[in-house]
């Protein structure tokens, strides 16, 4: 992937800070058995099945509390990917919506697709020599435009193996911006 250049100075490479986003989904089915399997009404859902993960406040931070600090200087990008933890991909999750209300700390958000994006896989009995294999990267990217608390209003679906549905859901996350 090639790195992001600064509009205003295009010889100066841009800041990207990515944060993930988890979600339990063996949790939320389980617990919202007749979930929406409409992207367009998800069910609300709390913080305790949904995790955030990103660089702030020195350490990296996984806080399911709503509530989360990310560390960005003014004019980064941030790239917010989404995950299960599925160990065998039993599920995937995608976000079909990002929505931010409140101070202008961000720019719009863009969905962003790089088709052409590269993983490291291992490979059995050559361990120091892992493969490179072909894989979708897919995120939301925004920029920090200031230091200000901000709403995100993020939908999500769950999808298995054959890519059905299993589940739209909706989980507010509040996002506070330190340099």
């Amino acid at each position: 992937m090639s790195t992001p250049q600064s509009p205003s100075h295009p010889d100066a490479p841009v800041r990207v800070v990515d944060v993930m986003l988890i979600f339990d989904a063996v949790t939320l089915l389980s617990s919202h058995p007749e979930a929406s399997r409409t992207p367009d009404a998800p069910t609300p859902v709390g913080a305790q099945c949904c995790y955030a993960f990103a660089p702030g406040a020195g350490a990296p931070t996984a806080p399911n509390s709503g509530r989360l600090t990310v560390c960005a200087p003014i004019g980064a990008l941030v790239r917010i990917r989404a995950a299960t933890p599925s160990l065998l991909t039993e599920h995937a999750v995608l976000v079909t919506s990002l929505q931010l209300s409140g101070a202008r700390a961000l720019s719009d958000p863009q969905p962003v697709v790089n088709s052409h994006a590269e993983a490291l896989v291992p490979q059995l009995g050559e361990q120091p020599h892992p493969a490179r294999h072909r894989a979708t990267d897919a995120f939301w990217q925004m920029q920090v435009l200031a230091h200000e608390p901000v709403e995100a209003r993020i939908d999500a679906t769950l999808l298995d193996r054959e890519a059905n549905v299993l589940g739209c859901f909706r989980w507010q996350l509040a996002i506070d911006f330190a340099a």
